[in-house]
């Protein structure tokens, strides 16, 4: 990964800039983070996407269906257990 110098070159913001939002925006900080490792092939998401492509068409459907409904049920299971 980058130093906290190339990191603030690279998005083209100052060092201080780069400081104040690792404190008051750090969701930012972690979404630059890891745009870079999945650009360099270094995430989870970059493995996976990988493998996902290898598929043909119907299989990735298939699949991205299977997994939006995991995270709608999830999800409906998550709310009923506030509500």
């Amino acid at each position: 990964m980058f130093s906290k110098k190339e990191l603030a070159k690279k998005i083209d913001v100052s060092l201080v800039t780069l400081y104040n939002w690792e404190k008051t925006k750090p969701e930012l900080i972690k979404m630059i983070e890891n745009s870079y490792k999945y650009e360099k092939g270094e995430s989870e998401a970059a493995e996976f996407l990988k493998y996902f492509y290898e598929l043909d068409i119907d299989e990735q459907e298939l699949y991205k269906t299977e997994i939006k409904f995991k995270a709608l049920k999830k999800r409906k299971e998550t709310e009923n257990k506030k509500g």
